[in-house]
This record gives structure tokens, C-alpha cells and sequence, in this order.
């Protein structure tokens, strides 16, 4: 099975979300951002911006990883 990580890593924060594809991934943590934003009360071209840094893997599930790299 695999699994996809989005991840954001700003100056205070850093972010990730899961799923079962890449767009799931990338929604869950958009989705986030959104309540993120209204926390702190964040304009919502600043989470745009956002959004281009973000990074997506896939992940598979019952591996081992050494530096993001699967283990043969």
C-alpha cells in the first residue's frame, strides 16, 4: 500500500497531511492551511503563496526509509 505525505515548512511552522493519493494529500493539507489562515488571521494570497512550496511523496507503507530513500 502507499501512502502520499504533503509537507510545508514555513519560518513558524511546518505542516503535513496524508492520503491515499496525491491530491487527497495535497487537499487535506490545503484544507489546513485554510483553518490555519483563519487562526491567524492570514490573507488568503499569502496561502496561495503557500501552496507552491508545498512538497508531496509517495510512502510505502511496510518499508523502511533511510534518508527518504526505500530500503532494498
Amino acid at each position: 500500500m502507499t501512502l502520499y505525505k504533503a509537507t510545508l515548512e514555513t519560518r513558524n511552522f511546518s505542516f503535513e497531511a496524508y492520503g491515499t493519493t496525491e491530491g487527497e494529500a495535497r487537499l487535506a493539507l490545503y484544507s489546513g492551511l485554510n483553518v490555519h489562515a483563519a487562526q491567524y488571521s492570514v490573507t488568503a494570497s499569502n496561502v496561495r503563496d503557500l501552496k507552491v512550496d508545498v512538497e508531496v511523496r509517495a510512502i510505502e507503507v511496510g518499508k523502511c526509509y533511510r534518508d527518504r530513500e526505500v530500503l532494498p
